[in-house]
């Protein structure tokens, strides 16, 4: 793959590097830094939301059950109209998208392709050191919260039941 070999018989790709690296859908990263309070930035596509405008992100994630016929696959984000105003302002829909949370030393990726749609619904865990994650599957729930000084994010197993908190405050 990398080299100084020159050979005549390859060609140029057709498509520039600077092209295939453009992000073709919602992008929306969630970093989340100090222990007591947390501190909370948002990304979308590489931009920075202005800061205090965040009211929550959240992602509810259930697989078909009495209640829910055909599931839930929900990542909504509610911002207020400017950082002074307490009421609500926009709320718009994370998938079609990405929604990537880092906090604590822990990672999560949650991949839609569709606002309720289970679907080509992705999720995963963690980074390796080969930048992979490790793909999550045999899950029953999601649900993660983010708001000013608050993140909850609570994974729940189909086979055993079992919750487990994917942040746990500080560790």
């Amino acid at each position: 793959m990398f080299g100084t070999q020159n050979n005549s018989n390859s060609a140029q790709p057709s498509v520039s590097a600077a092209d295939v690296a453009r992000i073709n859908s919602q992008l929306t990263q969630v970093f989340v830094t100090g222990n007591a309070l947390p501190e909370i930035s948002v990304f979308q596509n590489g931009v920075a939301l202005p800061e205090g405008t965040l009211e929550s992100l959240t992602i509810d994630i259930n697989v078909p059950d009495q209640t829910a016929p055909d599931g839930v696959a929900s990542a909504l984000l509610s911002l207020s109209k400017s950082p002074s105003q307490v009421q609500m302002g926009l709320t718009s829909s994370l998938f079609p998208g990405t929604v990537e949370i880092i906090a604590y030393g822990r990672r999560l990726v949650v991949s839609g392709t569709k606002e309720g749609v289970l679907d080509g619904l992705w999720l995963a865990l963690g980074m390796r050191a080969d930048g992979t994650a490790s793909e999550l599957t045999g899950v029953r729930k999601l649900s993660v919260c983010v708001s000013p000084g608050i993140l909850g994010a609570t994974l729940i197993w189909g086979d055993t039941g079992t919750a487990e908190d994917i942040f746990p405050s500080g560790a």
